[in-house]
């Protein structure tokens, strides 16, 4: 029976806990929280004060005064405004509380109100990010959703020099994608069901359109656009398995990040000397008719390992001179998980090392 009860009263404890857990854990997310409990700290506050004043003013000084005048004359020095009605003061308890009650009165407006209702005021007044392009676009890749994935889409395709779009369906993510991104792409929001967004986000003229939400509102997305998109439809998912059912919708290409990266790593982890084609291996099942140019027209990313033996192995990319000699273009080098792009003639190849050309 006793170890019921103390498990009993455990179970309480640790719920307890819990809930407080929880509590401090909205409070502190909570900035409209924050702002009452100081409005309510501050009301507290000017009536403790107001009060302390009323009673020990008469006795301190030898004078009568009123609730109104000890409310005036606490504002007034909270504020700083201080009109000095009262004064001069003939007791120095009464000059101590007044400068206790002004020291706390710059504590609370000219730091707190800063630090916390500026901040408010500024989101409630943040004008809105737009919905719509002030000019059309041509040409231009879509992304829709942001994150990680589309941050690292958006170094990538800063190669190709084309226009980006990053679709997005609420008005915070599309503040923070517009203030993470800047001038490197535009940015509007809606809801991804309203045919509108994808009017205004001109995917009738777009090059290609990635979609990088998830797999289920992936496949909404393709389908209210396939009709109207004549560029490629790329879906980026999670799970490789589901992807069928983003190609039935009309997916063009369906990549699985996990899938593409576990491929990649496994490769490395084996350092063969076989060279892979990443364009051939990322891509989930065939190219579409419309897709596929002519072999020898064909732009190609090779992933080459550089391995003791090899004829790259301690030289320089200058040295190797393959732009020349071979018509490769070195892209990127990946050395220790690290990627350096665009790297210079200087570099020298030394393992483990690989080189995408």
């Amino acid at each position: 029976m006793e170890n019921t009860r103390n498990g009993v009263c455990c179970g309480s404890c640790i719920m307890s806990d819990s809930r407080r857990g929880m509590v401090w854990k909205h409070f502190h997310a909570s900035r409209r929280a924050k702002i009452s409990l100081f409005f309510f700290l501050f009301t507290i506050q000017i009536i403790a004060f107001t009060s302390i004043f009323h009673f020990a003013y008469p006795v301190l000084e030898g004078k009568p005064i009123s609730w109104p005048n000890s409310l005036l004359f606490i504002l007034e020095t909270v504020t700083t405004v201080g009109y000095g009605d009262l004064l001069p003061f003939s007791n120095e308890l009464t000059i101590l509380f007044a400068i206790i009650v002004m020291i706390t009165g710059i504590l609370l407006i000219f730091m707190i109100i800063p630090l916390l209702l500026v901040p408010y005021l500024s989101t409630i007044f943040l004008s809105a990010p737009p919905r719509k392009l002030p000019h059309a676009l041509y040409n231009h890749v879509v992304i829709v959703g942001y994150g990680e994935l589309t941050k690292a889409l958006l170094e990538s395709i800063r190669i190709s020099d084309l226009p980006v779009l990053i679709v997005v369906n609420t008005p915070d993510t599309a503040r923070l994608a517009g203030r993470e991104s800047g001038a490197k792409a535009y940015v509007i929001w809606g809801d991804y069901n309203d045919p509108e967004l994808w009017s205004n986000a001109w995917v009738k003229n777009a090059h290609s359109i990635i979609a990088c939400e998830d797999e289920r509102t992936n496949a909404a997305i393709i389908l209210g656009i396939r009709e109207m998109a004549s560029g490629t439809i790329i879906a980026v998912i999670d799970k490789l398995v589901l992807g069928r059912y983003l190609k039935y919708a009309g997916a063009d290409y369906v990549l699985s990040a996990k899938h593409v990266t576990g491929q990649i790593i496994a490769r490395h982890a084996a350092l063969t000397t076989h060279i892979d084609t990443m364009v051939e291996e990322t891509i989930n099942g065939t190219m579409p008719p419309r897709y596929s140019p002519q072999e020898e027209n064909r732009l190609r990313i090779i992933n080459l390992p550089i391995i003791p033996g090899s004829q790259a192995y301690g030289k320089t990319l200058q040295e190797l001179d393959l732009f020349d000699r071979y018509g490769f273009f070195t892209l990127l080098l990946l050395r220790k998980g690290n990627f350096r792009l665009y790297p210079t003639g200087e570099e020298r190849l030394d393992p483990p090392q690989c080189s995408f050309l």
